[in-house]
């Protein structure tokens, strides 16, 4: 549509909160900036993203806006104005370049107050202006966005009938639109007690180059299915969600992690560890004996979505596992590192069964409902947890923090005009080979060749006749081994050579997927 200029930056800030210290109350807020026009595996990393702002606790910001509005004012004015800016790339100047301000994130409860939604709580709750309300149990003031009405349900201005997904299709359309024709409402309130009563507006409807309020205000999946689907899941699974009359636990036959199951399953989990590619990071620990004792996001991701159709397989009732499996294939086509338009529409058509046949299968349309999602992003997780190390002064870790950020931007800005300043860093360790293709042999190695079975020795020959190489009679039947390879995605892979003589036990790379 022409909103964006080939010479554009676009822009996505990211908000969140964290506690400094682990035994001490030190909340502190910040804000990071992420540029769209770089490429995935640079726009991540620590010397492309940008601290944008810090506030010091340890109370919370009452009014939100009062911290960022310096930052948009200056975006404002810059979307306005234009900003010359160098281009190291090229070694020349774009004369007008325009800031596009893409998306603002961050957790449910930070997005409702610099959205100036609702809040998931309400009626409606969804931060993306989609329209759908939600219902409400019989007095009280908390709404849950459940598709399907109620039996025998007369909750006043809840009783609208279910919603199928075509319709939600429709109610997700002009989201814009509406959004800007409350707030033209709202500007026209007669007298204070009208405003009072309309008001809820956004600082950022002020930027002139966005996607438009809500579109700004995207879904990320963080800490929806690593903290908050476990969350929802295993108190289903275990019982330990609070339950509302007329519903007993007794009557839930998806209680089943319980006992000796529960701790059976945990063992397992444990079993499983030196199977799990170290290339997929963190492993789970137990979680019968560590659940709730600061159970990590990316342990949940493993837990559920990698090892949890196989776990749940034999545990829960045929229809809660199917259930179950659609969330989970939804899930991983939706964080691959590329998606193709087929794949969406095959994790939307998954996503909406896993939710109709959810509160079919759970919620059973009953009044008592079940707890909302809210979000967050890996980004700022991480930019929190890099910042936070780098703080040397205990006595006042706000300011500390923020000048490491100032440092930190004031760096990254540097190397952004002379890269040279910050040359790349050699791929090949040291005492390495480089088989070419981005093949890497890493140590460590055999100082001389050694014999190989006859099996191996075959497979050998067979290979090196396939690939044409001469001199394959001259061929000793030795061969000196390599303990790891790196890999063109730059993964590494250990041999079993490496792995058999290791004195500790070691995470498995030499797993082989088998497809039948």
């Amino acid at each position: 549509s022409g909103q964006i200029l080939p010479d554009d930056v676009m822009i996505q800030m990211s908000l969140d909160g964290a506690q400094l210290y682990r035994d001490k109350v030190s909340d502190c807020w910040m804000w990071i900036n992420l540029f769209y026009n770089l490429p995935p595996e640079l726009r991540y990393t620590k010397s492309f993203v940008f601290p944008g702002g810090f506030v010091g606790g340890p109370n919370k910001p009452v009014i939100q806006y009062s911290f960022t509005y310096p930052a948009f004012h200056h975006i404002a004015a810059l979307q306005k104005e234009g900003l010359r800016i160098w281009d190291a790339s090229t070694q020349s100047y774009i004369e007008k370049s325009y800031p596009f301000f893409a998306f603002l994130t961050a957790d449910g409860p930070a997005v409702a107050d610099i959205s100036g939604m609702v809040g998931y709580s309400g009626k409606y709750g969804c931060h993306l202006y989609c329209g759908v309300p939600g219902h409400c149990c019989t007095g009280d003031g908390h709404y849950y966005p459940a598709f399907l009405k109620p039996v025998n349900y007369s909750v006043r201005g809840c009783t609208h009938n279910d919603i199928t997904f075509a319709q939600f299709k429709e109610l997700h359309q002009n989201t814009t639109v509406r959004y800007n024709t409350n707030l033209a409402l709202l500007l026209s309130s007669a007298n204070p007690n009208q405003y009072e009563k309309n008001v809820k507006q956004t600082l950022l409807s002020g930027l002139s180059r966005t996607l438009g309020v809500p579109k700004i205000f995207p879904l990320d999946i963080m800490h929806l299915i690593s903290l908050n689907d476990p969350d929802l899941f295993l108190g289903l699974w275990h019982g330990n969600m609070k339950v509302y009359p007329p519903d007993k636990k007794e009557s839930w036959n998806w209680k089943v992690l319980e006992g000796k199951i529960w701790e059976a399953h945990g063992q397992t989990i444990e079993l499983l560890t030196p199977y799990i590619l170290s290339s997929f990071g963190r492993a789970p620990h137990n979680p019968a004996t560590k659940i709730n004792t600061g159970y990590k996001a990316w342990e949940y991701q493993i837990y559920l979505y990698g090892l949890g159709p196989v776990l749940f397989w034999h545990i829960l009732p045929e229809v809660y596992w199917l259930n179950f499996c659609k969330l989970v294939s939804a899930i991983r086509l939706l964080q691959q590192w590329s998606i193709s338009a087929d794949d969406l529409k095959k994790s939307m058509c998954l996503l909406s069964q896993f939710e109709k046949e959810f509160e079919e299968i759970y919620y059973q349309c009953h009044e008592d409902f079940g707890p909302p999602a809210c979000y967050a992003q890996w980004a700022m997780e991480t930019a929190i947890g890099n910042l936070g190390e780098e703080i040397r002064q205990d006595c006042d870790p706000y300011a500390n923090i923020a000048q490491h950020g100032i440092l930190r931007s004031q760096v990254n800005c540097i190397t952004a005009l002379l890269p040279d300043l910050n040359p790349p860093e050699s791929l090949i360790p040291r005492g390495a080979k480089d088989l070419s293709d981005k093949y890497i042999l890493l140590r460590a190695c055999e100082n001389t060749a050694k014999p190989v079975s006859e099996a191996e020795a075959t497979a050998i020959m067979s290979y090196w006749a396939a690939c044409g190489w001469p001199n394959q009679d001259a061929w000793p039947h030795a061969v000196m081994r390599w303990a790891r390879l790196q890999l063109p995605n730059g993964q590494i892979a250990q041999s079993t050579w490496y792995e058999e003589r290791a004195t500790k036990p070691l995470r498995k790379t030499s797993c082989v997927k088998a497809c039948t």
